[in-house]
């Protein structure tokens, strides 16, 4: 008997508990339910098993992160991947494991879920589905269609495991150590979420597997529409992301270890209309060679000049002169942010210093996607985000620095002279509070655009002027240098935060009493398992008592998920705003983030004193 691990990503499900109890009640073998909460916890609470895992993710990553995540912990020889909102047969398990070979991908027969009476609608099941010819009608996509010629073929339903081209995503089931020889979910070529089942038949068909259809067990599925809704706004990019990654099969480029073309597989399944279809358009694309502005190690990606590899004034030669000296020796504790990361070589060198959080911003999409790329082939953990800081005619482009964790340094190199003046206004009217340093690497003698920040030494103590200057670096010898330019670095000190230990900071309660330590095992709890059920804790049972006959339960409720959230979010993205003190250093605000930086093993925080 082989164990059974079923993926349950969710995000604000209404039916996740009738799912979950269905799963438990049909099996017949042993199984683990690993739920993945995306940014909310279920109401009701789901009910206690010892094989019941869940994830929380205070902010939510996407459907192909939540699989990646549970898949990772799962220890059945079989996954399963289900939607929230399924209904089963009786022994799906079992029948699932008897008919599917180690590279093959299993769906059971799909039925209507009439969600209210929680059982399955009398219509007829959906078997097989054909894919669209990607012209101007069809938006130049790879969409399927309900195939309904086949699903009424009375010859076919006969037939208990059938081949099928594609399915739809609700549900799936393999063999957990194929999930990873299919590379799946892939989030850096299809976004978080679309293109599931697409992405994992073309996989396994184009490199020797097989997708069948098991209609000797079935499932049935919620089609939420407009009467259940989807829960949350989808991202509409993200979605386009998935969808253009996607055409790249026709030319088979689209994965490495396909060996197979991928018109065989439109002919296998005698897709309809495809006769027409010109392939010799889609011929395989050769490998792009990248320039990027900084140079980094990777396959197919090259510097834009070569002689800047080993300059004073670029890369490594850049942090080593204009950056490095300017750090503090000792970072332990400390957040670095680079505005303009490029493709994040300086992310990596943060890392190298001793910096424990590390994020870039930057606004083009390649340097992030290849960023990422070398980030994941070295096994780094900065993050990068895909943000626009302003634009050429005053635009707030889709930068918000309160994603930010608060930093220790924020970097500038060679990029606050290209935002357009009012948005840099804005961003340093809110930075003061958001970092401890400002680092800018600039040029002297940048050609002054009027509606653009500018770049000279005089010009940044006029933008710094109510900010302390702690030094600056200039004069760099350009002698002998194959690549040199004129450049400066200055830092500047936040006149309102400072970075106190831990131990300084006045709590206003005895660190023995009981609330306090309720709270520092919460905090405890959230650093060591982020399934914890916060509802279920010394913590909740101290308010409860503290508030009975005053709050109601809801209320109590809503306020311990609130403050657990916010546990997770420190231990997840870091501190988001100062620790708030008054002169004598009594806290004023911030104590369950206090209690989680000490959970983490941090010996001091960021702070600000009113």
């Amino acid at each position: 008997m082989s164990k059974l691990s079923i993926v349950i990503p969710s995000r604000n499900e209404r039916f996740l508990s009738q799912t979950v109890d269905d799963v438990f009640s049909k099996a017949r073998e042993e199984i683990e339910v690993i739920v993945v909460l995306e940014g909310y916890w279920p109401v009701p609470i789901l009910a206690d098993r010892p094989n019941l895992i869940l994830i929380h993710r205070g902010v939510p990553r996407g459907l192909r992160g939540a699989v990646n995540d549970a898949v990772a912990i799962a220890k059945g020889k079989y996954i399963m991947k289900i939607d929230a909102h399924c209904l089963f047969d009786e022994g799906f398990d079992v029948k699932l494991k008897e008919d599917c070979e180690y590279n093959w991908i299993s769906v059971p027969r799909r039925y209507s879920l009439d969600a209210e009476n929680w059982c399955r609608k009398k219509k007829h099941p959906i078997d097989y589905l054909y894919v669209c010819l990607p012209v101007k009608e069809n938006k130049f996509e790879i969409n399927v269609k309900v195939w309904n010629e086949k699903n009424y073929d009375a010859e076919l339903q006969k037939k208990l495991i059938d081949d099928i081209f594609t399915f739809q995503g609700s549900c799936w089931f393999m063999h957990r150590d194929y999930f990873y020889e299919l590379e799946l979910m892939d989030e850096y070529n299809y976004g978080t979420f679309r293109k599931e089942p697409q992405e994992i038949s073309f996989k396994a068909w184009l490199s020797g597997g097989r997708v069948i259809r098991n209609k000797k067990t079935w499932y049935a599925h919620l089609h939420k529409g407009r009467q259940y809704g989807r829960g949350y706004s989808p991202n509409r990019t993200d979605f386009r992301k998935g969808d253009a990654y996607l055409i790249n099969w026709l030319s088979d480029s689209a994965w490495d270890k396909q060996t197979i073309p991928f018109k065989w597989l439109i002919d296998k399944f005698e897709m309809p209309n495809w006769e027409s279809f010109d392939w010799s358009k889609w011929v395989k694309k050769e490998k792009r060679i990248v320039k990027l502005y900084q140079n980094i190690p990777l396959e197919g990606v090259v510097d834009q000049n070569a002689n800047r590899k080993d300059s004073k004034f670029w890369n490594e030669g850049k942090w080593e002169n204009f950056i490095a000296p300017l750090l503090s020796k000792n970072v332990t504790d400390s957040t670095f942010v680079e505005m303009g990361c490029n493709a994040g070589l300086f992310l990596k060198l943060a890392e190298d210093y001793g910096f424990r959080n590390v994020v870039g911003v930057e606004k083009d999409s390649t340097p992030v996607s290849e960023g990422l790329r070398y980030r994941d082939s070295i096994g780094y953990h900065y993050k990068m985000l895909k943000r626009t800081l302003g634009g050429q005619f005053g635009e707030n482009g889709n930068f918000n620095i309160d994603e930010l964790p608060i930093a220790d340094y924020t970097i500038m190199s060679t990029f606050h002279y290209y935002i357009d003046i009012n948005s840099w206004i804005k961003y340093l009217d809110r930075l003061k509070s958001k970092t401890r340093y400002v680092l800018i690497v600039s040029r002297p003698r940048m050609r002054r655009i009027h509606w653009r920040a500018y770049s000279s030494y005089e010009d940044l103590k006029v933008y710094f002027s109510d900010w302390e200057e702690m030094g600056i670096v200039e004069g760099v010898s350009p002698e002998g240098d194959p690549s040199p330019r004129n450049l400066f670095s200055v830092l500047f000190k936040s006149p309102v935060l400072d970075r106190i230990a831990l131990t300084d900071i006045d709590t206003r309660e005895p660190r023995d009493n009981s609330m306090y330590v309720a709270m520092r095992d919460l905090a405890e709890q959230v650093s060591n398992d982020d399934s914890v059920d916060p509802l279920k804790t010394e913590y909740y049972k101290n308010w409860s008592q503290r508030k009975e006959g005053r709050w109601a339960k809801r209320t109590i409720n809503k306020f311990v998920l609130g403050k657990f959230n916010i546990m997770l979010d420190v231990k997840e993205n870091g501190m988001k705003d100062p620790i708030i003190l008054d002169q004598a250093n009594r806290i004023c605000d911030g104590g369950h983030r206090l209690a989680m930086l000490e959970a983490l093993g941090y010996e001091s925080v960021i702070v600000r004193r009113i």
